[in-house]
C-alpha cells in the first residue's frame, strides 16, 4: 500500500496488494466515522490481533501468563452507546464524531448497535430537536435495558415547562423506559429500565456505566464467580451498581466500594428487601486517591477490582501487601492491567488465568478478566 504517514498515524492513499486478512467494511461510514477502526480486518484475524495485544502488554512487563483466545461476540448486540447530537438550520445531526474530528457523522443505523437502538435513532433525532441550540452539541447516552430504552441527555438547553411537556410526550410516543435531561428526570415508566445481575434486577442511574454486551457480561460473571467459589468474604472494588457484586452475593457476603454515589444508591435500592442473597454493604470512596489499605483488606479472603482505563495502581499496591488468597481482575486496558499485574506478582501473587473479552467489534478496544492467586 501507499500511505501518507505523520508521526504514528497514516492515511491510506492506494491499496496495491490485497491481504488475505482484508475484508469489505460492513458500514458505508467506515473510514469517516470515528467509532470503528477495524471493519476492514477479517474477524478471525482481528480476534488473533486482540489476543496478541493482551499477551504483548503482559510481556512488556516481564510477565508470561496463559492468555486464552479472545472471546468474540456477534456485532449488532451493543446495548449502550454514547452519541453526539447537534442542531443545524435544517436538521438534527445524531451520531458519532468523525475520525480525528469534532464533526458529527449522522447515523440512521449502526452495525454494532442493538437493532432496537437503531430503530429508535430517527425518532430520537426528532425528539431532541426542540431541546437543542445551534451553539454547541449535546451528548446522548442510550442503554437498551430489559424494559426498553433508557435515554440520558446532557448539554441540551435548560427545560422550561413547555419543553418538559414536549419531551415527555415524545418519550411516551417512542415508548422509552426513562428519559433524563441535564440530570433531571423527565419521564419514567411504571416499570423502570432494569438490568439483571445474577438473580437481582437493578435500575442503573441515568447514563451510568454498564458492560456493553449482555452476553459478554454473562461470561465475565461466570468466570469471576467460578474463580472465587468457596470464599468466605469478598470486597468488590470499583463495584459500580453491582455487576459482579450481586452474583457473588449469592454465595458470600460482599462489601461494595465505589466513588459513584448514584451507582451505589442503585445497588442499595436493588437489594433492599431481598432475602435470598448474603449480606451486601456499600461504601462510597475514591479508591484512586484513597485505596483500601492492606489492614482494611484483612477481613476479606478474596477481592474483585474493575477500575477505569487508567487502572488501579494505588489500590494494587495495597492489594499486594494484603493477605488475600485470590483476586479477580477486570480491565478495559491491557497496558494498565499489565502494570497492575506486575505489582501484584511482585507482592506474591501468580497470574494464573487471563480471558480477553471482545465487547467492541470493529474497534481496537479489548476487555479482559483475570485471576491472581497468592503463591
Amino acid at each position: 500500500m501507499i500511505a501518507d504517514v505523520e508521526g504514528e498515524r497514516g492515511h491510506l492513499v492506494e491499496l496495491l496488494t490485497r491481504s488475505s486478512e482484508r475484508t469489505e467494511p460492513v458500514c458505508p461510514h467506515f473510514g469517516v466515522c470515528g467509532s470503528c477502526a477495524l471493519q476492514h480486518l477479517e474477524a478471525g484475524a482481528a480476534a488473533k490481533w486482540k489476543t496478541r495485544q493482551v499477551a504483548e502488554a503482559l510481556r512488556a512487563q516481564g510477565i508470561e501468563a496463559p492468555v486464552h483466545p479472545v472471546l468474540s461476540f456477534p456485532a449488532a448486540r451493543r446495548r449502550r452507546a454514547a452519541l453526539r447530537v447537534r442542531r443545524t438550520k435544517k436538521s438534527v445531526l445524531l451520531g458519532f464524531h468523525g475520525r480525528r474530528s469534532a464533526q458529527i457523522v449522522p447515523l440512521t443505523s449502526c452495525p454494532v448497535l442493538h437493532p432496537q437502538i437503531n430503530a429508535l435513532l430517527p425518532g430520537l433525532a426528532q425528539m431532541l430537536k426542540s431541546g437543542l441550540t445551534r451553539r454547541g452539541e449535546a451528548a446522548l447516552n442510550i442503554l437498551w435495558s430489559l424494559e426498553g430504552a433508557d435515554i440520558a441527555v446532557t448539554g441540551g438547553r435548560e427545560p422550561d415547562l413547555s419543553l418538559r411537556e414536549e419531551l415527555a410526550s415524545r418519550a411516551l410516543q417512542l415508548d422509552l423506559a426513562r428519559l433524563s435531561w441535564n440530570g433531571e428526570l423527565i419521564v419514567r415508566r411504571e416499570i423502570p429500565p432494569v438490568l439483571q445481575f445474577g438473580k437481582i434486577r437493578v435500575t442503573p442511574p441515568p447514563g451510568g456505566f454498564v458492560q456493553a454486551l449482555e452476553a459478554a457480561e454473562s461470561r465475565m460473571m461466570a468466570f469471576i464467580t467460578g474463580w472465587l467459589a468457596g470464599a468466605q468474604h469478598c470486597v468488590d472494588l470499583f463495584c459500580g451498581c453491582g455487576t459482579f457484586s450481586l452474583p457473588l452475593a449469592q454465595s458470600m457476603p460482599v462489601v461494595c466500594v465505589d466513588s459513584d454515589a448514584a451507582a451505589l444508591d442503585a445497588l442499595q435500592t436493588a437489594i433492599s428487601g431481598t432475602s435470598h442473597i448474603r449480606p451486601v454493604t456499600t461504601q462510597k470512596r475514591n479508591l484512586l486517591n484513597t485505596p483500601l489499605s492492606a489492614g482494611e483488606l484483612e477481613r476479606f479472603d478474596v477481592a474483585v477490582f474493575d477500575p477505569p482505563r487508567a487502572g488501579a495502581r494505588t489500590q494494587c499496591l495495597e492489594l499486594a501487601k494484603s493477605g488475600l488468597s485470590r483476586i479477580a481482575a477486570v480491565s478495559c486496558n491491557p497496558v494498565s492491567f499489565a502494570r497492575d499485574a506486575r505489582i501484584l506478582i511482585d507482592g506474591g501473587f501468580e497470574l494464573v488465568d487471563v480471558r480477553p473479552v471482545d465487547q467492541f467489534a470493529f474497534s481496537p478496544h479489548i476487555e479482559l478478566t483475570a485471576l491472581f492467586q497468592r503463591v
